[in-house]
């Protein structure tokens, strides 16, 4: 069962951080673990949160997703919306 789910669109770092955290954030803060990460090519950043197996890289498009255990897990959009298509409710 999966708690939460925010989809990464390049521009909401805080706002997953504190989904993640369960900290409130000022605005470019990043806690709970999060960062960003340089891309391999010029001006790309992925978002790096804290999961079940150690750190993952969202990319935009991805979503990190709590489940039922608080565990958070990064899948794709595919992933995502074939394992849940009613539940793109925090996508922006």
């Amino acid at each position: 069962m999966m708690r939460q789910a925010i989809q990464w669109n390049g521009r909401n770092a805080t706002d997953i951080s504190e989904a993640v955290s369960g900290e409130k954030c000022s605005p470019f803060e990043l806690r709970g673990g999060v960062y960003l990460k340089q891309g391999e090519r010029s001006g790309e950043f992925g978002l790096v949160i804290p999961a079940r197996h150690g750190p993952v890289t969202l990319r935009p498009g991805d979503w990190a997703a709590q489940e039922g255990d608080g565990c958070w897990v990064r899948l794709s959009d595919a992933q995502f919306q074939r394992e849940h298509p009613a539940d793109q409710k925090e996508s922006e």
